[in-house]
């Protein structure tokens, strides 16, 4: 009889949690970010190991610039699925923005090591090697985005990392 109490229990903080998910859903979708917000954090109050509702919060501080959130929350998912890539080049792009380079490129090497074809994630790499000079390592990541995709954008930091390198090389 304890079991069973236990185990229905259990279920329902779930069922509720997977409601409160999908009201957080149907705010998201009306743009309302923070009632949103609000409602993947009644979901993991009720079932912490919720890596969805984390993600999924993740995505709406980020819409209301709450950058530091944002991290937490994916770091937070990121421990409930380690091998999904979008989630670290999500972090990785986010401490970029928050100046934190070399977090920004531990998170951005790991979303590679999960899917070296992931273009996102090359071309966030291109962004903050920039950032550092590293132009020798960002031409790297540029053949590797053309190579696997021409685009307008993979051109565009192909001949800015190729620009940069030689007034890189000619300034020394």
């Amino acid at each position: 009889l304890i079991s069973f109490f236990l185990f229905s229990s259990t279920a329902s903080f779930s069922q509720s949690a997977k409601k409160l998910y999908s009201s957080g859903e149907k705010f998201r979708e009306l743009k309302n970010y923070k009632d949103a917000a609000n409602s993947y954090t009644q979901a993991i109050n009720l079932d912490p190991k919720y890596e969805k509702a984390y993600s999924a919060r993740a995505l709406c501080y980020e819409m209301m610039d709450q950058r530091t959130e944002a991290i937490k929350d994916y770091e937070a998912a990121i421990t409930f699925s380690p091998k999904d890539e979008v989630l670290y080049c999500k972090a990785g792009k986010l401490y970029f923005e928050l100046g934190d380079n070399s977090k920004a490129i531990d998170k951005l090497r790991k979303a590679l090591d999960l899917n070296n074809n992931y273009v996102e994630a090359l071309n966030s790499m291109i962004q903050v090697l920039h950032k550092n000079k590293m132009y020798l390592e960002a031409l790297k990541y540029c053949e590797k985005a053309l190579d696997i995709k021409k685009t307008a954008l993979n051109h565009f930091n192909y001949a800015v990392t190729l620009d940069s390198l030689k007034s890189f090389l000619d300034a020394e």
